[in-house]
């Protein structure tokens, strides 16, 4: 099962996730990396920050060691999804520029409590 998910990230998932993000982002494309461990696939979805100096070691402590350019997708058996909940998210520019039109997706998020605690454990 592990190798058949492993596999199909890799030949499926990742590919499809590259090449339609070329296609919304052309040059600007985030950069797409797969990583394997305990039978859990990750793909690292890595953008430029708008925020200035977030990608750099030294960055602000208060903006770039705390909002990472990146985020994380993991597909495996052990990823509990629960409890979660709904949410919608939307540019933060879209507030500064009101005519406009941002895009906005609506997603499931596990639950910050649940994020919390398996941080601290």
């Amino acid at each position: 099962m592990e190798r058949a998910l492993k596999d199909h990230v890799a030949d499926k998932v990742l590919p499809w996730m590259r090449e339609e993000a070329r296609r919304q982002f052309g040059p600007a494309a985030p950069v797409l990396d797969l990583e394997s461990s305990g039978g859990c696939e990750r793909v690292l979805v890595r953008y430029s920050s708008a925020i200035s100096g977030a990608e750099e070691d030294d960055a602000d402590p208060a903006i770039g060691a705390y909002i990472r350019p990146e985020v994380v997708l993991e597909f495996g058996g052990r990823n509990s999804t629960e409890p979660n909940e709904r949410h919608t998210v939307n540019s933060y520019l879209a507030a500064l520029y009101p005519t406009v039109a941002f895009p906005s997706a609506r997603g499931l998020e596990i639950e910050i409590n649940r994020v919390m605690r398996d941080r601290a454990s």
